[in-house]
C-alpha cells in the first residue's frame, strides 16, 4: 500500500487509561491533532476504572532518594506537578462539552500506633516539609483509630470514572477514535516520520507513538523494570457514627504501606491492601489474602467491625521498581512513554499527558530529567 493511500494519524496512543487519554486529550483538542488510542481491554479491566480516585500528591514516591539523585528543588517540582494537576482537573471537570463532577479537596493521613510508627512518620514528616508540602505532625491522639499520624494537606477525591468518560468525550468530538479490545502486537518505526502498528486483526500507521500501559509483551518497544501488582479492595456498609470521621479524608497505615481507608460516597467503605507482586510462576490464593485484609480490618483497626461485609474486587496496576515513574521520549525511536505511575497515580498519570505535549512545544523542560528512564 502506498503512503498517499494509508490512513496516517498524527499521534496514536497505545493504552486507554489516565496517562493515555490525558495525552490524546491534550494533542487533540490543545494540538488540533488526529489521535487514536487503542487499548487491548473492554475499558473497564484496567487500573485507572477501578481507581479509588484519590488526588493524592504520590505518597509512593521514595523522595529520599529524589532529593539525594537531584537536590530539594528538583524534589519539589514533583510536588507542584500534581498541585497543578489537580487544578487542571478542577478546571476541566466544570469544562463545557462533558457531565460536571466533583474534585474535592480533604486531608490525607499516613497514620500508626507504635514508637516506631512514629519513627517513620517524623521521618516522613521531614521530608515532606524539605519538598514544601502543606503538613501537620499529631502524635499521642487519643479521639480517633489511630495514635499518630502525618496530616498532608490539600489531597482530595474526585470521580474517576467520570474523567475517563469525560476525557474520551471530548477527545471523540475532536473528531479522536479510541478502539477496544484491539491488542497492539507489534510496533516498528518505519522512516523518520512514521510508525507501523500491527494489532491481532488490523495494521495502523502514526506520525508518532505514546506508550501509557505497563504490558511489556509488545514487540519493539523498551522494556523497562516495572512491576505487576495485584491490589484487593474490601467493602463494607457506611452506617456507624464512628466511621463518620473518614467521609472527607483518605488513610494510610505507615506500618502496612498499601492499606489505606476511604469512604465512597455516602454509602461505602473501602479498605485496601495485601498487594501482590506478580511473577511469572508463582501463584497464590487469593482468599486467603481477602481474609488477611479482612481481619486488619475488623480486628486490628476495628474501623468496620460490626458494619456488614459487602464483598470485594481486585485489580491490577503497573509500578515502577523506582517509585517514580518513566515520562519520557526514547532518543533513538522517538516514541513517547508514560508508564509506572502505581497504585497511587491519578494525578501523576494525567500529568503526564500534560508534560508529553508541553515537551513537544518546547516547554516544563524542567522535568525531563526527572522522569528519564535512564536515572538509577
Amino acid at each position: 500500500m502506498s503512503q498517499s493511500k494509508k490512513q496516517i494519524f498524527d499521534l496514536i496512543v497505545i493504552g486507554a487509561g489516565f496517562a493515555g487519554l490525558s495525552a490524546a486529550h491534550h494533542f487533540a483538542v490543545k494540538g488540533k491533532q488526529k489521535v487514536l488510542i487503542l487499548e487491548k481491554g473492554d475499558g473497564k479491566d484496567n487500573a485507572s476504572f477501578a481507581s479509588t480516585a484519590e488526588m493524592n500528591h504520590d505518597p509512593d514516591i521514595d523522595w529520599q532518594k529524589v532529593i539525594r539523585k537531584f537536590g530539594v528543588e528538583q524534589a519539589s517540582l514533583i510536588w507542584k506537578l500534581n498541585e497543578q494537576e489537580i487544578k487542571r482537573l478542577s478546571l476541566f471537570a466544570h469544562s463545557p462539552n462533558i457531565t460536571h463532577f466533583e474534585t474535592k479537596r480533604a486531608s490525607a493521613f499516613l497514620y500508626g500506633h507504635t514508637k516506631k510508627d512514629l519513627k517513620d512518620i517524623r521521618k516522613k514528616f521531614e521530608l515532606y516539609k524539605k519538598i514544601g508540602a502543606p503538613v501537620e505532625l499529631f502524635t499521642s491522639v487519643s479521639d480517633t483509630f489511630f495514635k499518630h499520624a502525618l496530616c498532608i494537606k490539600n489531597d482530595g477525591k474526585t470521580n474517576n470514572q467520570a474523567i475517563l468518560n469525560g476525557l474520551k468525550k471530548v477527545i471523540r468530538k475532536q473528531g479522536g477514535k479510541v478502539l477496544y479490545r484491539t491488542e497492539v502486537v507489534s510496533v516498528t518505526k518505519k522512516d523518520k516520520n512514521l510508525y507501523e502498528i500491527n494489532t491481532s486483526s488490523k495494521v495502523y500507521y502514526s506520525k508518532k507513538i505514546l506508550v501509557a500501559t505497563g504490558d511489556q509483551g509488545i514487540v519493539g518497544l523498551d522494556v523497562l523494570p516495572i512491576r505487576k501488582i495485584k491490589t484487593f479492595v474490601t467493602r463494607y456498609a457506611l452506617n456507624k457514627k464512628e466511621t463518620q470521621q473518614i467521609k472527607e479524608n483518605v488513610f494510610w497505615d505507615t506500618a502496612h504501606p498499601f492499606h489505606y481507608i476511604r469512604a465512597f460516597g455516602d454509602r461505602e467503605l473501602w479498605v485496601g491492601g495485601e498487594d501482590v507482586i506478580l511473577k511469572s510462576g508463582i501463584s497464590f490464593d487469593e482468599s486467603k489474602k481477602v481474609a488477611v485484609l479482612r481481619d486488619y480490618v475488623e480486628n486490628k483497626i476495628q474501623i468496620a467491625k460490626g458494619e456488614q461485609y459487602l464483598g470485594h474486587w481486585s485489580g491490577t496496576f503497573f509500578e515502577s521498581e523506582r517509585s517514580v515513574p518513566y515520562i519520557y521520549q526514547d532518543q533513538n525511536t522517538g516514541i513517547m512513554y508514560s508508564v509506572g505511575f502505581g497504585g497511587s497515580g491519578l494525578l501523576m498519570s494525567l500529568a503526564s499527558g500534560y508534560l508529553q505535549y508541553m515537551w513537544q512545544k518546547g516547554k516544563m523542560k524542567e522535568y525531563k530529567k526527572i522522569f528519564d528512564k535512564d536515572w538509577r
